[in-house]
């Protein structure tokens, strides 16, 4: 016969053995239910190809653009304005007017008529550039940029032609204002001073026209770069 104390230690270890075997059957599931809720997901790193895809925002460009063009159209305006009264002014010097009037009428009547038809030909066009320009870029925005840019240089360097030009007809009518007034031609003095007073308004304009342009065509530069870069994988 086993002594009671004997059973009563078996009864309790086989008790303690019991529990620890419940107390490990409830955390395992637990510690494996906790560690799969919280899964670590791996940085997913963008490829090349996606840069390359994803379509390029212009917004920048976009209100240059439009801050530009509207500024050219503004610009014909101008020179409407400049030269209708020219051509009218030029036209009133030519009846019955003294030498020094009919000579200078006849520049005026000429560059006067450039201006015009100049400005209406700016006006006239610039809203057709600027929808086509916007839906260039947002179709082909590399192609429309490169187009765009080599169109604004060939622009740059047609002012550059234009002030030189301008600059040499301003000198040319100071001097022949004075070859006039040497020579008691006033038809000559007349025609000098109506050169002279077209071409610095020309002048003038075109130097404004050249720095606007200038500041358009490094916001495209800038851009074209800008797109380069965000093609390189």
């Amino acid at each position: 016969m086993v002594p009671r104390r004997v059973c009563g230690r078996r009864w309790g270890w086989l008790l303690a053995q019991a529990l620890t075997w419940l107390l490990l059957a409830d955390t395992r599931p637990l510690a494996a239910a906790e560690g799969a809720s919280l899964p670590v997901a791996a940085p997913v790193e963008p490829t090349g190809g996606a840069m390359k895809s994803a379509a390029p925002t212009l917004p920048v460009l976009r209100h240059e653009l439009r801050s530009y063009f509207a500024q050219e159209q503004r610009g014909g305006i101008v020179l409407m304005a400049m030269g209708a009264p020219a051509v009218a002014l030029g036209a009133g010097l030519l009846v019955d007017t003294p030498d020094l009037w009919r000579g200078m009428a006849y520049p005026l009547l000429i560059l006067g008529g450039v201006e015009f038809v100049g400005g209406l030909m700016f006006a006239a066009r610039t809203p057709g550039q600027v929808r086509k320009l916007e839906h260039g870029l947002s179709t082909q925005p590399r192609l429309s940029l490169t187009t765009e840019l080599a169109r604004m240089q060939r622009v740059n360097r047609q002012f550059l032609l234009l002030e030189i030009v301008e600059s040499l007809v301003l000198t040319g009518g100071i001097a022949l204002s004075a070859a006039g007034g040497a020579a008691k031609s006033s038809l000559l003095t007349g025609v000098g001073l109506g050169l002279s007073i077209e071409s610095a308004g020309l002048l003038v304009f075109d130097v404004i026209a050249a720095a606007r342009a200038h500041r358009y065509t490094d916001s495209l530069q800038r851009e074209a770069s800008a797109l380069e870069a965000s093609a390189v994988p």
